[in-house]
């Protein structure tokens, strides 16, 4: 490989995520491999796919994540990066897909759709027996709490909700 960057466009058009796969790649000056629907539908076809295409950066749910581990036969030789957003990211799956990937990069990405896609990144690694992946830390110009039902901070561990906030200029 020579270095440059192949996204895919793999996620529906009309889902907030898919603006990460889409722009984000056309942006930084990458190549955008874009997908039929009935590939991205069957897990094999899109096994396939990262390979033909030598796809480098992929984003999706961490249920496509699954499916698609299932359907590879092994680690795509271009593959450097995953970014999972949109759903919970378990342990479980990360170590699956270390296992099955290799070192590849790997982010979680949290953020309502009321929020403008992602409010918080976190970068993946090895956390013991951690059941979830973090959230991460909020992305430039957010603000994160977390907050009780009543709107007041919490200690680490307790019930509570995320609630981000872009600070006033």
């Amino acid at each position: 490989a020579d270095g440059s960057v192949v996204g895919s466009e793999l996620l529906a058009q009309g889902f907030d995520g898919a603006q990460w796969e889409i722009l984000v790649t056309l942006a930084s000056g990458a190549c955008l491999v874009v997908a039929a629907e009935d590939d991205v539908r069957d897990p094999q076809r899109v096994a396939r796919l990262l390979v033909e295409e030598r796809i480098t950066d992929l984003h999706g749910t961490p249920s496509q994540h699954e499916q698609l581990l299932a359907a590879l036969d092994g680690p795509p030789p271009e593959l450097r990066a995953l970014h999972l957003g949109g759903e919970q990211f378990t342990s479980g799956l990360y170590t699956r897909a270390r296992e099955a990937l290799g070192p590849v990069r790997c982010t979680n990405l949290y953020g309502p759709t009321e929020a403008a896609v992602d409010v918080t990144f976190w970068a993946c690694q090895r956390d013991g027996d951690r059941p979830i992946v973090p959230i991460g830390h909020p992305i430039a110009n957010t603000q994160m709490h977390v907050l009780d039902r009543w709107g007041r901070p919490v200690p680490v561990g307790a019930p509570a909700r995320p609630v981000w906030r872009w600070p006033r200029s």
